[in-house]
């Protein structure tokens, strides 16, 4: 009987070689949540009616909501989240409830005319028995080298009685330039008599321009590598799954056409006044910081439009945060990849509206709206400012360990292999961004802030670091953190 030969002493590797070997680096797999698994082969199901405490219960939690990571009791934090805390193979985030109507994606508020929720006003005609005049009137996107991007929009208009709107003084608009004097442009009171058919060519308006502000989008990001491959990668995908990055492409466009101004089209319009802005010296807000010589449209027909404009945007808000939801909370694998595009797309709106939110405060500063245009934009940014982290914590609840960024550094094979979201021009694209962020974190910033970047020469994760990330202003973190989402899990909560 053979029996086995004792291993010699010379071939034993000592204790601290072996533990040596055993805290070398492991390299980076597919996380076990993005793993198939077997179906279920036994359904439960409930027979008969809920007893009374279950369906008291039940109430409550429709209440109150579930956290996020399970659906669970009405504890804070709930029970089940205390047992699994300390479990490995289960998300360690907080406990955390919310509504996913909650969440803010657009601004929805007016500071012009004091209102949190844009809406329209309702005006006294004058000479109301006849017909109302024609106007076709253009709008132009954010910026003083902002282009026409499509025909001029017709409009219904009627003179009406300013003085009986007292308060909100209608047929002026004041601003302060950069030199800090105020300025004021003055237009007749006019205003659009049929609002429900400004609201569909307004809808129509932003369809037909979405080519021309998508082009806007990429012209802006020049210079800016990252964000380029990204938004090229997002409109090549858009149409893939359940639509939930075509519906986030198509609300950016709008919220960026909420940020432009108008000027009337039509020539000969009785009282119309043209202003040469050059001489009203450059503004920190671009609707104030224009090239030469315009026609402001008139505070109340300017008003309607951004009222029409910020409902089109609400529907779309509505209808991704609907799909988000579907999105995030079916049952199986989820798709990290189609959700970090969205996730980029709608994190980066939410900059660009932060920071154009803080330009009109700034441009409201010792003029007679200071007061209320300070309260009401701020109490919009503070809604941002809630949505932005709750956004990464859904992510991180999706993602449950997966470092696909990290992954795609250290093993992109297994990343193309077995990871399953990525065909190979998004493989191609994925690849590309680790790297440009392993060269260097330049192209996380926008505004040309230099950084030392998300990973050091020995590939090591760092905290990111940047001139714009420890400004005070919050939304410069937000597209570096979903970056960072990838490249570490995230961290364990313990109570």
């Amino acid at each position: 009987m053979n029996h086995p030969q004792p291993i010699p002493l010379s071939l034993v590797a000592p204790r601290e070689e072996r533990r040596q070997a055993s805290s070398k680096k492991k390299v980076v797999k597919i996380a076990s949540s993005f793993t198939e698994r077997a179906p279920k082969t036994k359904t439960s199901r409930r027979t008969g009616k809920m007893a009374e405490h279950k369906r008291t219960n039940a109430a409550k939690m429709r209440k109150k909501g579930t956290c996020i990571p399970l659906q669970c009791d009405d504890g804070d934090p709930c029970r089940r989240c205390i047992n699994i805390k300390d479990t490995a193979r289960v998300f360690r985030g907080p406990c955390t409830r919310f509504r996913m109507d909650s969440l803010s994606l657009v601004r929805h508020c007016n500071g012009r005319f004091s209102q949190s929720e844009a809406f329209f006003l309702s005006y006294s005609w004058k000479d109301r028995l006849n017909p109302p005049h024609d106007m076709e009137i253009m709008w132009h996107l954010p910026g003083s080298r902002s282009k026409l991007i499509t025909s001029p929009i017709p409009i219904k208009y009627r003179e009406y009685h300013p003085e009986e709107l007292k308060g909100l003084d209608p047929t002026s608009s004041h601003w302060q330039n950069t030199a800090g004097t105020v300025r004021r442009v003055v237009q007749p009171p006019y205003a659009v008599s049929d609002t429900s058919s400004l609201v569909a060519n307004v809808e129509r308006y932003i369809l037909e321009s979405q080519p021309a502000i998508e082009a806007w989008i990429f012209d802006h990001a020049r210079g800016n590598d990252l964000k380029l491959l990204t938004y090229a990668e997002a409109v090549r995908v858009r149409n893939e799954g359940n639509g939930l990055l075509r519906v986030a492409l198509q609300m950016q466009c709008a919220a960026i056409v909420s940020q432009g101004y108008g000027t009337v089209w039509s020539p000969n319009i009785p009282g119309i006044r043209t202003y040469d802005y050059r001489q009203l010296g450059p503004c920190t807000y671009e609707a104030y910081n224009r090239d030469g010589p315009d026609r402001p449209l008139p505070q109340a027909i300017g008003h309607q439009m951004d009222v029409a404009i910020l409902k089109y945007c609400g529907r779309l808000e509505k209808d991704l945060l609907k799909r988000l939801n579907e999105t995030i909370f079916h049952k199986g694998i989820k798709p990290w990849y189609e959700l970090y595009l969205t996730l980029f797309v709608m994190l980066s709106n939410l900059e660009y509206l932060h920071g154009g939110a803080e330009r009109y405060i700034m441009s409201k500063r010792r003029t007679m709206l200071e007061s209320q245009v300070d309260y009401v934009v701020r109490s919009q940014t503070e809604h941002w400012e809630y949505t932005a982290p709750l956004l990464h914590y859904l992510y991180q609840c999706i993602l449950r360990g997966h470092v696909p960024l990290k992954m795609a550094l250290e093993n992109p094979e297994e990343l193309r292999m077995q990871d399953g979201m990525l065909d190979d021009l998004g493989f191609r694209y994925f690849t590309r961004v680790a790297t440009l962020l392993g060269e260097n974190g330049k192209s996380l910033h926008y505004e040309g802030a230099e950084s030392r970047g998300l990973l050091t020469a020995r590939g090591r994760y760092p905290r990111m670091v940047s001139k714009l990330e420890s400004s005070e202003n919050p939304a410069s973190k937000w597209i570096p953190q979903l970056f960072k989402d990838m490249i570490e899990p995230a961290p364990a909560q313990r109570a």
